[in-house]
């Protein structure tokens, strides 16, 4: 893992249409043409808060976004810990599924959580990203409650795990 630089925005936004395909086919809808843009991860860059898993060949397998920043509508929850660290915009280039890479991601924030003296892990999710909502689940995340968010139809799904 190491934090993501300018150089590195053409390979996050290939990496961002391949997702829009695949979440499109499956009938997820979370994101579009409209959302992340790269003016977003220009943000997440110049915060330091965009990291990349890179093979050891150099490739950009993914990316996460980690910071503090939470969603207005996270208000409205009921959360069970009061100092998290929040995970966004969590993508896998389609050629490294299955290679724990979403995993290895998710480490990395843990890591970062409990060394910023964090006691949970937030994050949100479009309720018709089943792929998504599994892994949380699997990495011991429990659901929260549900949000309007983005503008669309279906609620966004929260998720917190204790750390």
């Amino acid at each position: 893992m190491r934090p993501a630089s300018l150089a590195d925005l053409p390979k996050v936004m290939e990496i961002v249409r391949h997702t829009v395909v695949g979440m499109q086919e499956a009938g997820n809808d979370q994101w579009d043409s409209n959302y992340p843009l790269d003016e977003r991860f220009l943000t997440d860059i110049e915060n330091a808060a965009l990291y990349l898993a890179i093979s050891d060949s150099g490739n950009t397998l993914g990316f996460i976004t980690i910071d503090e920043e939470q969603a207005d509508e996270y208000a409205s929850l009921s959360w069970q810990l009061a100092k998290p660290l929040v995970m966004h915009r969590v993508a896998v280039h389609p050629d490294a599924k299955g290679q724990g890479v979403a995993s290895f991601m998710e480490k990395h924030a843990v890591s970062m959580a409990r060394a910023k003296a964090k006691d949970s892990i937030r994050v949100d999710t479009h309720s018709t990203n089943k792929p998504m909502q599994s892994f949380l689940e699997q990495c011991g995340y429990r659901k929260i409650g549900e949000m309007d968010y983005h503008g669309k139809d279906k609620p966004y799904f929260c998720y917190e795990k204790p750390l």
